[in-house]
Parts: C-alpha cells; structure tokens; sequence
C-alpha cells in the first residue's frame, strides 16, 4: 500500500473516501462512517480496509492480506 496524501478538505475535493457496502470509509480523517454513525478506526484498520477494498482487489487471500499489513511477520 502506497503513501496516501491528504489535503485540508478546502485545498481539494476529497479524493479518499471510499465506499464499502453500507460503509464509507475516509482514509484522510481515520473515519468509518455508517448507519449506526461515525466511527474512527486505527491506522491497522485502515490499512486493511483499504487493502481489501483496494480497485481491482477482487478476492483478497489471507496470505495477500498478511503480506500487505504485516509484511515482516508472515
């Protein structure tokens, strides 16, 4: 996973909030947003929220998942 950049949200439109089923997911402010409110989540979270719900991830194994997150573990 690359370096995400993210801007005061009056600098640029919001280029990091994605959509995971019912949930948004705002990569810039470590926020998971849903029908039960908003939620903000740990950076590992993040980071495996966006690895599965990567563009073009389809079905992401176990063993791409521990290799993205924890790279020095597997």
């Amino acid at each position: 996973m690359g370096i995400v950049l993210c801007y005061p949200a009056h600098a640029v439109q919001s280029t990091h909030m994605f959509r995971l089923g019912p949930y948004t997911l705002d990569v810039c402010s470590g926020e998971l947003q849903g029908a039960a409110g908003v939620r903000r989540i740990t950076p590992k979270a993040m980071h495996v929220l966006m690895t599965l719900g990567a563009p073009g991830a389809g079905v992401v194994s176990k063993e791409q998942l521990f290799r993205s997150v924890w790279p020095r573990r597997v």
